[in-house]
């Protein structure tokens, strides 16, 4: 039900924008992004979800964490700030902007192929509701983990609903480097 290059370049937009996303956060760490089979058996408790769509698909996008002492460091250093006890507000806002950047670097690249896509507001899901998931009719989904310094500190997922054949030519394109300013938090 979907071109084959259309789901690769999906897959490929996935896990290089997780990649950018993290790197642009903390560019001096040592990074390893890469797609795994699934991700069934994680014990992350919380998400951002974002999804992008089009009058022919849905795509759910999730961006796994623990708000716990490691996250929370990272999101301290990305801050340039102190790690004391971030409050939940501001560990959410900042993995939502990461979220934005991953998702909406995905849906720069898609719509080079789509037109007429929507992306929504990230917001937080916790563990009961990833389930949900597996009620959809999904047609591809893809899987991957992002190590910090060697250590799993994110996951992600996407997952594709597509409600006609999705049989779009793929647009290959060079991305120019596009500064796009820094996180702000009010």
């Amino acid at each position: 039900m979907m071109n084959p290059e259309f789901e690769k370049m999906l897959k490929e937009s996935f896990v290089s924008g997780f990649d950018i996303s993290l790197k642009d956060c903390l560019p001096n760490e040592q990074w390893d992004v890469k797609e795994i089979r699934e991700n069934k058996g994680l014990d992350q408790k919380e998400a951002v979800v974002l999804t992008i769509s089009s009058h022919m698909f849905r795509i759910i996008y999730f961006l796994y964490f623990n708000n716990d002492e490691r996250c929370q460091a990272f999101i301290a250093d990305g801050l340039n700030i102190k790690n004391e006890n971030l409050p939940n507000s501001r560990v959410y806002d900042y993995l939502c902007e990461v979220g934005n950047s991953f998702f909406g670097s995905v849906k720069r690249v898609i719509g080079n192929s789509v037109t007429s896509l929507g992306m929504s507001t990230p917001n937080i899901l916790d563990s009961s509701s990833f389930k949900y998931v597996d009620e959809l009719k999904i047609d591809s989904n893809g899987f991957a983990v992002a190590e910090l310094n060697g250590d799993p500190l994110f996951y992600a997922s996407f997952h594709i609903s597509a409600s006609s054949e999705l049989n779009f030519a793929v647009e290959q394109t060079v991305e120019e480097e596009v500064d796009s300013g820094e996180l702000e938090f009010f």
